[in-house]
């Protein structure tokens, strides 16, 4: 399931490059529920929620933000869990304004948008990069899109969240996937944690996946990769 939401604020506004952790806690602060934002927030289990990075129609490219020339932007958020979407759709209704990183902004409109039909090969675009790690010599490595452990991990990552979604049933789905050539441009995201800044290397690409049409749906819902409930890892279909 997965939802439009468009905000407006005042023409010429300035969003940030590193802006996941403002998104995230956005997010959190809008679901309708109070008591189910804190269990989600604090859970160290899978999330199951993704977002988008920021959709600018009009906008003006500055080296240290984005310019909405009109005052308007989007945002896609997706999950796999319907209390998570039916709680974010009544928070975002319930309220006309919500704080980014202390100015208000607008919620001008929220939309469903159709979720697509999933066949057992399709070709998926990143909305937000993917990020994936792994270790190597006893330190921590980000992996690049072209690095040959790259679509393994990936594969693992996905199916893993698809069994624990699923009450821990062991599903392969004969999954497999392959990356685009020439796809992979390598980003580099900045999120705060508690007062420090944390340097994540993530991947823009498209890649193909082949297997079951309800894991790739799932990975429609809730993203690809590692982090994805701090806005890594959504894809859209091709």
């Amino acid at each position: 399931m997965r939802l439009k939401i468009t905000f407006k604020t005042v023409p010429g506004f300035k969003i940030p490059y590193n802006n996941n952790h403002t998104i995230a806690s956005l997010l959190y602060r809008v679901l309708e529920d109070r008591y189910f934002a804190a269990d989600l927030h604090d859970s160290t289990r899978f999330k199951y929620f993704t977002f988008s990075q920021v959709q600018i129609p009009v906008m003006k490219i500055m080296h240290d933000g984005l310019i909405t020339r009109d005052g308007r932007f989007h945002l896609q958020v997706s999950s796999a869990d319907e209390n998570f979407i039916k709680n974010l759709w009544h928070g975002l209704f319930d309220t006309s304004t919500v704080d980014f990183q202390g100015a208000l902004l607008e919620v001008e409109s929220v939309e469903m948008l159709r979720t697509p039909r999933f066949r057992e090969r399709m070709r998926f675009k990143t909305l937000s990069p993917v990020y994936l790690r792994t270790e190597r010599d006893g330190r921590i490595w980000d992996l690049n899109g072209v690095d040959d452990e790259f679509m393994d991990r990936l594969v693992g990552n996905l199916l893993k969240k698809y069994n624990l979604f699923h009450g821990g049933e062991k599903i392969d789905g004969n999954l497999s996937g392959k990356v685009v050539p020439g796809s992979v441009k390598q980003k580099r995201i900045v999120i705060d944690k508690g007062g420090v800044e944390i340097f994540h290397r993530a991947n823009q690409l498209r890649l193909d996946l082949c297997g079951s049409s309800d894991v790739l749906g799932f990975a429609w819902d809730v993203g690809l990769g590692e982090k994805c409930s701090m806005g890594f890892g959504m894809v859209d279909v091709v």
